[in-house]
């Protein structure tokens, strides 16, 4: 049950069994068995005639209630399979970089240690240096934030040759080491990566992605271009392009790819609010393996150094479909139980009416009828609520899901896949429910059924 929570939510929302709870549960089981043994009970014991000749408008009630069951069962399977595409669609979208065989950490390096730039850069080129050596590590790098952990860091820039317009001209900044590409797996479109090169004191350089380089050079090569930081009136220096990269879902997986500039670290340590926070390591294996030969490789170079968030980037990933996963297994857990009841109370209407027509059905068998003339008649009476409450169902479904929207993705409120799915499995499902008593029916033997008082 606690699996359920999502993990933002897990410090204040635990769930479990308790004595209210479990009170609740026995009040609300008995009252409902009580009543559903009484009304019965008055109604049997109003008239010995109206359990003779039976109640047509008991058996129309019946049926009422059953097509009001399908029409709910329905109404939610279609949610559920709305939410359930939605989170399909989300674990299968391309992140823009290759999370398996990836192993991250935070480390926030203290401001009092760390306050010149080139301390910082020194440590994480000491990191670095440790952590490739590791047996088993591809490659390694530093990096402002993992993609989802960090949805800010934006700052106005200017395109030379471009007009600046304000509020539209924003690009999202990373701060990263020259492997970077490379351990994450970021596709290279145009150009060329940070190399060892790209120092202090060599010309300064950006790596856009392509989100950008189509918003401020449609049509354009922009291996060359020069933008830079701010408004038309800073004065910050201009940063040639050299390279273009694949797009990397860095507001989340539900969101399009922002405009994002990528600086390599040792050209602008000053920039101490997108400094690097966390090291990406590409390994040969199961990455949660590496996790303590990277906290060793971080402590030796400082030993009072706090390493937080020491997880493979597969979970990180997975912390963004929490909420979908959450929507999807309740909506599911619902709707099966809906289809469950519906379909009992499918099977508990005919077996029902098949006892109570026994000695008709014995009359139909002396008159010549066949048994499976017989079985045509009660899955009829089945179909017919089932249909009857299968087409309200998807006539409010149709009406309802569009409130539904906001919590899809990739999947329209009216998925067809979803409405031909859905009324499918029902009607099978129901047919099985039909056919039991159906079967019953078939077997009589119509000098016992012509006994039958």
């Amino acid at each position: 049950m606690q699996t359920l929570v999502p993990s933002g939510m897990a410090a204040n929302a635990r769930l479990g069994l308790n004595a209210s709870t479990v009170g609740i549960m026995f009040g609300l089981a008995f009252g409902a068995t009580l009543l559903s043994g009484l009304l019965p009970a008055v109604r049997g014991a109003r008239s010995l005639t109206t359990r003779a000749i039976g109640d047509r408008g008991q058996d129309r009630a019946r049926g009422v209630l059953i097509v009001a069951e399908v029409s709910l069962a329905i109404l939610l399977l279609t949610g559920a399979a709305l939410l359930f595409r939605t989170f399909a669609n989300l674990n299968n979208i391309d992140p823009g970089f290759r999370a398996n065989d990836l192993l991250s950490a935070q480390t926030v390096l203290p401001p009092v240690m760390y306050k010149q730039p080139e301390l910082r850069t020194r440590f994480y080129t000491d990191v670095l240096d440790r952590v490739r050596a590791i047996p088993g590590v591809a490659s390694a790098a530093y990096t402002s934030a993992v993609p989802t952990t960090w949805k800010g860091g934006f700052s106005g820039y200017v395109a030379e040759g471009k007009p600046y317009i304000r509020g539209t001209s924003n690009a999202m900044m990373r701060q990263v080491t020259s492997d970077y590409f490379a351990a994450m797996n970021i596709g290279l479109r145009a150009g060329r990566v940070f190399t060892a090169s790209d120092r202090a004191g060599s010309e300064m350089v950006t790596v856009v992605n392509k989100a950008l380089a189509d918003f401020v050079w449609p049509g354009e090569d922009p291996i060359g271009k020069r933008p830079r930081r701010g408004a038309p009136e800073s004065d910050t220096p201009w940063i040639r392009v050299v390279g273009v990269v694949d797009n990397v879902l860095e507001m989340g997986l539900a969101n399009k790819p922002p405009a994002i500039t990528y600086f390599p670290e040792s050209q602008h340590p000053a920039a101490s609010f997108s400094s690097p926070l966390y090291v990406v390591v590409r390994t040969q294996g199961d990455p949660a393996a590496f996790a303590p030969a990277l906290r060793r490789a971080i402590l030796d170079v400082n030993p009072n150094q706090t390493v937080a968030k020491l997880m493979p980037v597969t979970q990180i990933m997975a912390k963004e479909v929490e909420e979908r996963r959450l929507h999807a297994s309740i909506t599911v857990a619902f709707a099966a139980a809906a289809l469950l009841l519906a379909c009992l109370g499918i099977y508990g209407v005919l077996s029902y009416a098949v006892e109570q027509r026994r000695r008709e059905f014995g009359v139909r068998l002396a008159m010549g009828s066949s048994q499976s003339q017989l079985a045509g008649l009660v899955l009829g009476s089945g179909l017919r609520l089932t249909l009857a409450g299968v087409a309200i169902g998807m006539a409010a479904a149709w009406a309802l899901t569009r409130y539904m929207e906001a919590l899809l993705f990739q999947v329209t409120p009216h998925d067809p896949v979803a409405f031909g799915i859905v009324p499918a499995i029902f009607l099978v499902t129901a047919l099985v429910a039909c056919w039991i008593p159906a079967r019953r029916a078939m077997r009589l033997d119509p000098s016992e059924a012509l006994r039958y008082d």
